[in-house]
């Protein structure tokens, strides 16, 4: 396949992260990817060390643009890299997490397969950044799922479906088509919001059982350092 997939990758301060999140995207084994950085105002040389990432790797179907905004947060640096993207496919990566090799081209897969404009990956949480982690052989071993609206919103709503923002892959088209952007006054609660009004859109969504998403939970985090009214409140 040859539809170029855009990765919108926000970007504030995870100089300590960002090259091994990069890293990973880089080595997917599908092309061809762009890669936006979306520079949030970030103060310290995040951008500057994922650009050296991408550059070090080589062409060959990868590139990357870089956009520039006032700092406004992560749903405003989506926003904004959704908006300059240039692939049919679309997905936002957070700048701390790994991808497996196979992720990109899994989900471009099971939707050309079900026919589907969303798809999904399950994801595991980790502790440590561990692209090694991706270096796995032979083909993804999951189970694929072609999930209705109401049995995908029911199974969320159980806890029984694995979803997080930076793991569903959706058409750009079908993005403006339905208007779907995250909400910027949202502060804490934006990827729930986000993923309820997709499930609500959509009328099938493909997903894939096997963690492909390698989720890094780090103690400074905007969700580790919120208390619970603030998550469920979304202020």
């Amino acid at each position: 396949m040859d539809e170029l997939v855009s990765v919108i990758m926000p970007v504030f301060q995870v100089e300590a992260y960002i090259e091994k999140s990069v890293l990973s995207v880089c080595k997917q084994i599908y092309r061809p990817i762009e890669i936006v950085l979306v520079d949030d105002g970030t103060p310290d040389n995040s951008i500057e060390k994922a650009i050296r990432v991408i550059e070090a790797v080589g062409t060959g179907g990868l590139s990357y643009k870089v956009v520039r905004q006032e700092n406004g947060g992560v749903s405003k640096a989506r926003n904004s890299g959704i908006s300059t993207a240039s692939g049919r496919w679309i997905v936002c990566v957070d700048p701390d997490d790994i991808l497996d090799k196979s992720f990109v081209s899994s989900l471009v897969k099971i939707n050309h397969k079900n026919r589907t404009q969303v798809s999904a990956a399950n994801y595991v949480k980790i502790v440590k950044q561990d692209v090694a982690m991706t270096e796995r052989k032979g083909s993804v071993q999951g189970k694929e799922k072609l999930l209705t609206r109401n049995i995908a919103l029911h199974e969320f709503l159980m806890r029984r479906l694995r979803l997080i923002c930076p793991a569903v892959m959706i058409e750009k088209d079908y993005l403006e088509k339905n208007r779907l952007s995250y909400s910027v006054n949202v502060r804490f609660s934006e990827d729930l919001l986000y993923l309820w009004k997709l499930l609500m859109s959509t009328e099938q969504i493909s997903y894939i059982t096997e963690p492909l998403y390698l989720y890094l939970k780090r103690p400074n985090s905007t969700m580790s350092s919120s208390t619970i009214e603030k998550v469920l409140t979304g202020v």
